[in-house]
């Protein structure tokens, strides 16, 4: 062992010790412990202030400690740690931390108003637990590189400009909550999980969950605000959820999205929600008060039953681009300027039903459906259905008012009802339709 006071301290080079205590005001350049210790604890604590505390090179430890109050410019716990637990926590400020290299450790501590500009968690780690919360400000924080863990907890009043979770993540549950604050969340890169928990209080500008993520359950709720939302590129997860209280400019779910059930649902406020590009789902819901923009559902989807139901309000509602559904319901006190179901739609039953509120409905380019239901008190200035369209049967009935009603342009169809106190400036039936009834 090698002490040179003031500037440098060492502990390195094949240490065996119980306890190792580095402790009460030591204030030094640099702290190296390193090659081949050995201690059943470590204790780095009160009020040490170094510019950079290196812990690395195949330590063996039951417990590693860094807390209350260490003032540092970079910590370093890397490349072959062995421990039960290692805690950072109390109030350290550092410009980085690193725990990466081969770690492996039953539970990791950081925790207690630690400042720092980034943490890297990387490189072939293997925790049971990894704890990041309470009153945590960095401006990166970055968990990646082929992580372990049965559980990942990044909580309680974060703030950071970044957060990745990214690159071969294995975990049992993720949890990003309570009162997060970041410019940009990552969720990428092949991560495995049977849950991911975005919920209660996260406040970012943008939210990426992408790139090959396999999860049973995935949620986005509770007081959510973020100015994108992304859930994109080969995500498989038995069920989404986005629900209660989510407010941003965008939330998109597109590209190879595979999944049992998509919730969409109470009180989301979003500019634009794209729903696209081979979605893949036994049952889509958006329902219970949405206020939004624009929503898409486009591009080769697929799904059981689609659902648009429960006070929605939308500029515009696209259904279009090869959809493929068991059911499409659009019912239930929806408000929308343009609803657009076109563009190659093949589904069993469509619903537009239950006080539906909107300027312009059109069906149209080569719709196939057994039975379309346009009933009970829809208001609209004009509907079209046209273009190629095979259905079964046909229902415009109960109480519709709108200024111009289009039927047209090679519509086969077994039967077609208007009936039941349909109220409309003009009603156009023509163009080489063809029907039974």
């Amino acid at each position: 062992m090698v002490c040179s006071p003031g500037d440098t301290i060492f502990l390195e080079d094949d240490i065996v010790a119980d306890t190792i205590f580095l402790q009460d005001d030591i204030v030094a350049d640099t702290i190296f412990l390193l090659d081949d210790i050995v201690a059943d604890t470590i204790f780095l604590e009160d009020d040490i202030v170094a510019d950079t505390i290196f812990l690395q090179d195949d330590i063996v430890a039951d417990t590693i400690f860094l807390l209350d109050d260490i003032v540092t410019d970079a910590i370093f716990l890397q490349d072959d740690i062995v421990t039960d637990t290692i805690f950072l926590q109390d109030a350290i400020v550092a410009d980085t931390i690193f725990l990466e290299d081969d770690i492996v450790a039953d539970t990791i501590f950081l925790q207690d108003d630690i400042v720092t500009d980034t943490i890297f968690l990387q490189d072939d780690i293997v925790a049971d637990t990894i704890f990041l919360e309470d009153d945590i400000v960095a401006d990166t924080i970055f968990l990646q590189d082929d992580i372990v863990t049965d559980t990942i907890f990044l909580q309680d009043a974060i703030v950071a400009d970044t957060i990745f979770l990214e690159d071969d993540i294995v975990a049992d549950t993720i949890f990003l909550q309570d009162a997060i604050v970041a410019d940009t969340i990552f969720l990428e890169d092949d991560i495995v999980a049977d849950t991911i928990f975005l919920q209660d209080d996260i406040v970012t500008d943008t939210i990426f969950l992408e790139d090959a993520i396999v999860a049973d359950t995935i949620f986005l709720e509770d007081d959510i605000v973020a100015d994108t939302i992304f859930l994109q590129d080969d995500i498989v997860a038995d069920t989404i959820f986005l629900e209660d209280d989510i407010v941003a400019d965008t939330i998109f779910l597109q590209d190879d999205i595979v999944t049992d059930t998509i919730f969409l649902q109470d009180d989301i406020v979003t500019d634009t929600i794209f729903l696209e590009d081979d979605i893949v789902a036994d049952t889509i819901f958006l329902q219970d008060d949405i206020v939004t923009d624009t929503i898409f559902l486009q591009d080769a989807i697929v799904a059981d039953t689609i659902f648009l139901q429960d006070d929605i309000v939308a500029d515009t509602i696209f259904f279009q681009d090869d959809i493929v559904a068991d059911a499409i319901f659009l019912e239930d006190d929806i408000v929308a300027d343009t609803i657009f179901l076109q563009d190659d739609i093949v589904a069993d039953t469509i619903f537009l039903q239950d006080d539906i509120v909107a300027d312009t409905i059109f069906f149209q380019d080569d719709i196939v459906a057994d039975t379309i239901f346009f009933q009970d008190a829809i208001v609209a200035d004009t509907i079209f259905l046209q273009d190629d369209i095979v259905a079964d049967t046909i229902f415009l009935q109960d109480a519709i008012v709108a200024d111009t009603i289009f039927l047209q342009d090679a519509i086969v169809a077994d039967t077609i009802f208007l009936q039941d106190a349909i109220v409309a400036d003009t009603i156009f039936i023509q163009d080489a339709i063809a029907t039974d009834t």
